[in-house]
């Protein structure tokens, strides 16, 4: 029988020192591989800790269908990219107004990649432009 599957079991039935063992087992895995998609080493522990608190939300309708470390790969996954994609979004709200002061736009044409009025040279790789919001 799989480690694994034990392992799973004795956790659902509430045993602590399975909880731990599990942990410790793949606790170096999921970090190492939080570690290579997340800038920051604190934002990849605290992915890695996401990775195992959405493990164990899941844990009574997972099914052992193999290794237990491809799912916590996924979960892995899927947290990065959550993260990114949530700090990905900024507001345009957020931005300063007094950071374009010569009036070339170039924070417009930075940001969009694309031309508008306000920023007659082209330039930078974003799909939105916050002079006109094109």
């Amino acid at each position: 029988m799989d480690m694994d599957f034990l392992l799973v079991q004795r956790m659902r039935l509430g045993d602590e020192k399975a909880l731990e063992s599990f942990v410790k087992k793949y606790y170096p895995l999921i970090l190492k591989y939080c570690r290579t998609h997340m800038a920051d080493s604190g934002y990849a522990e605290d992915m890695a800790q996401e990775t195992f608190a959405r493990f164990f939300q899941t844990l009574p309708d997972y099914h052992h269908y193999g290794k237990a470390a491809n799912y916590l790969y996924a979960i892995a996954a899927n947290a990065c990219r959550d993260f990114h994609r949530k700090n990905r979004e900024i507001p345009v709200e957020e931005l300063p107004e007094e950071a374009d002061t010569e009036g070339t736009g170039w924070i417009c044409g930075w940001i969009s990649g694309r031309r508008c009025e306000a920023c007659p040279e082209r330039s930078g790789r974003w799909p939105f432009c916050i002079s006109c919001r094109s």
